[in-house]
């Protein structure tokens, strides 16, 4: 997994991996979510998607 992206998953209090080139984040909370795929978005300038608690980005 990326280290950038590590950190911030774990910034946001998230664990993740990384299979198959796509990084999951998980969360407690949904916000925790969303606040960390819109740092991942403005870094990146790649699509994170969010469901409920967890983000999904494809590398």
């Amino acid at each position: 997994m990326e280290t950038v992206i590590e950190q911030l998953i774990r910034t946001f209090n998230g664990y993740g991996y990384a299979v198959a080139g796509v990084v999951i984040g998980f969360f407690d909370d949904p916000a925790q979510a969303r606040a960390c795929a819109f740092q991942i978005v403005n870094l990146t300038q790649q699509d994170v998607d969010v469901f409920g608690n967890q983000l999904i980005m494809v590398l």
